[in-house]
């Protein structure tokens, strides 16, 4: 059971969906923020939590053990290389390369 003197850990990549260039700024102490629990490891008291907006408010997250050969996903583009793109699917954790091949 989780109480108050639990504390949960939030690795930098699980702070936002975006990046963020000054962490301490947009995370001040005592700032108070929405979380989902991703991991709890109970025998050494330890729990993952993530602050992305993707992953709090998700209805039904799509996992990588989801996706299937053939599957259309929608997503948005995250960013652009000279070697493809990388696409955020929708509902999900998830980024992928879209190789320009």
């Amino acid at each position: 059971m989780l109480s108050r003197a639990v504390t949960a850990r939030v690795v930098i990549s699980q702070l936002s969906d975006r990046y963020i260039k000054d962490v301490k700024g947009a995370f001040p102490p005592g700032k108070l923020v929405s979380g989902r629990v991703v991991s709890v490891d109970a025998a050494r008291g330890l729990v993952d939590v993530s602050l992305k907006r993707s992953v709090v408010s998700a209805k039904q997250r799509i996992l990588f053990s989801d996706l299937r050969v053939g599957q259309v996903v929608k997503g948005h583009v995250k960013s652009i290389q000279a070697f493809g793109i990388f696409v955020i699917i929708s509902q999900s954790e998830l980024c992928g390369l879209c190789h320009i091949s």
